[in-house]
């Protein structure tokens, strides 16, 4: 990984850092498990994927410290949780890994959420880096906020971690649509 890790937009997560956000959103920044099994127990439904983008494209400058060689190129996928009737959550997670583009978990998830990859078979998924920001305009990121968003939005909070692979980084940003969810505790799923 790149020294620059992290971004200066984006703070690592820790229990001082954690301590400091609002009580409604830390549960979902802090959450080690599953991110789409989380939202569907919260919103009591099925979560729908929708699909924006998956293919080859252009990093973003801050998502190229996460990897060797500052890569300007890579795989990016692009989607939409949608639950209870709204969008819940938007998603963009992007290698540099040719290996990763071609494998067929990966390269075929379609509408699939990657929670399922991640955390499938009780498999918990290996991350080795977590941070959140409070997203606003200009933000790369900010066209998607857009695009999902219910109404006009000035800022949104996101959670960017670094997950693990076939031995690749995957860097998986989540953007949290306002309202967020109400958090269900860990044994309302159980």
């Amino acid at each position: 990984m790149n020294d620059g890790w992290p971004s200066p937009a984006w703070q690592a997560v820790d229990d001082a850092a954690a301590a400091g956000l609002p009580a409604d959103l830390r549960p979902w920044i802090t959450l080690s498990t599953s991110m789409t099994a989380r939202l569907r127990a919260s919103v009591r439904s099925q979560v729908r994927v929708e699909l924006v983008r998956h293919g080859p494209g252009t990093l973003h400058g801050d998502e190229r410290g996460c990897f060797e060689g500052a890569a300007a190129q890579g795989h990016v996928r692009e989607v939409c949780l949608h639950g209870a009737g709204r969008p819940l959550l938007a998603a963009r997670t992007v290698h540099v890994s040719a290996r990763l583009a071609q494998a067929p978990g990966f390269a075929g998830l379609g509408t699939r959420p990657l929670g399922e990859l991640l955390f499938g078979d009780g498999v918990q998924a290996c991350w080795s880096r977590r941070e959140f920001s409070r997203l606003a305009a200009p933000s790369p990121l900010w066209p998607l906020v857009q695009r999902f968003a219910a109404g006009p939005q000035s800022r949104c909070w996101a959670r960017r971690s670094v997950f693990w692979l076939l031995g690749e980084p995957l860097l998986v940003t989540e953007i949290f649509l306002p309202p967020v969810p109400d958090f269900m505790p860990e044994e309302a799923h159980r």
